[in-house]
């Protein structure tokens, strides 16, 4: 199970990409480890119950006291709590420099400690993800591994893709597989050759049916060399086709939304085709091919 926090993420990696386009949730949501700070209130739970029930009237033990402190802390250290953390430092001091003085107090202060971080609980937002979709948001270049080892710019639109299909953000997940299958389509384009000066998915799939068109003894020794490639990313285009037909227009060679309007089974569909498209890419085309090939 995960939860998602409605807090700021202060990531610096954010404020240092002031030239790329960015979803809000960057700032906003903040992966919350529910079962993690479950299993720590439990324990200074536990250790509460242990104080009251074995320590009352007893000497104070600065080191029994410690064990206690170090739950809170780490209780703090790791989630969006920062009033409960101010709570856990000023603990921390009054036991070490002697403010406090007995374990009838440290029950006090933890039993107001686990108040406040309930209390402070409450002031948040919490989103449920599902465990299906957890994946594409905790693992979101998942399958995609070899379309960024080759083209390492495509990380950050592979990762917005998947995190917003897992928020059922539908068409900001389609907007941003199509920002990659635009690079895929400029790199496809240089290897075919297309000279359109508007070179985009128009001019590069007129491209590729011209190619394949032909029969086989009239195509060049490029396009003879490359028929099975160009066959089969020819296939994964249609496939890709199919799957967004009548909402996104690709005239002028531009890849546009024409509809917000996205269920979650055709954002899959599209997510599915554009990791083939772009699979079959980086695995199967070449890195260079010269002029003279080409001809």
């Amino acid at each position: 199970m995960r939860f998602l926090s409605s807090f700021r993420n202060d990531n610096e990696d954010v404020y240092r990409s002031s030239f790329r386009l960015f979803s809000l949730w960057e700032f906003f949501v903040k992966e919350f480890p529910a079962s993690g700070i479950i299993w720590h209130l439990r324990r200074i739970e536990n250790c509460l119950c242990e104080i009251e029930s074995r320590y009352q009237g007893e000497p104070w033990d600065i080191q029994k006291a410690a064990v206690a402190c170090s739950l809170v802390e780490m209780c703090t250290e790791r989630f969006d709590i920062p009033i409960s953390k101010m709570r856990a430092e000023e603990l921390k001091s009054s036991i070490l420099d002697g403010t406090m003085s007995s374990f009838e107090d440290l029950a006090t202060e933890l039993r107001e400690f686990l108040r406040n971080v309930e209390y402070e609980l409450r002031s948040h937002l919490f989103l449920y993800v599902s465990q299906e979709q957890a994946t594409y948001y905790t693992q979101p270049t998942k399958g995609w591994e070899k379309i960024i080892e080759r083209w390492e710019s495509t990380v950050r639109d592979i990762e917005e893709a998947r995190k917003c299909f897992a928020l059922n953000r539908y068409a900001a997940s389609v907007f941003h597989s199509l920002q990659v299958i635009e690079l895929g389509l400029l790199e496809l384009g240089k290897f075919i050759h297309v000279v359109d000066p508007q070179s985009g998915w128009t001019a590069i799939t007129r491209e590729l049916e011209k190619i394949l068109k032909k029969k086989y003894p009239e195509r060049s020794d490029f396009e003879k060399k490359h028929s099975s490639f160009l066959e089969q990313v020819q296939a994964t285009v249609e496939a890709l086709k199919n799957a967004w037909r009548n909402k996104i227009s690709h005239t002028q060679g531009r890849l546009t939304l024409l509809s917000a309007d996205f269920t979650a089974e055709i954002t899959e569909d599209i997510l599915v085709a554009s990791r083939a498209f772009m699979r079959r890419l980086a695995v199967e085309m070449p890195s260079t091919v010269s002029e003279s090939e080409q001809k």
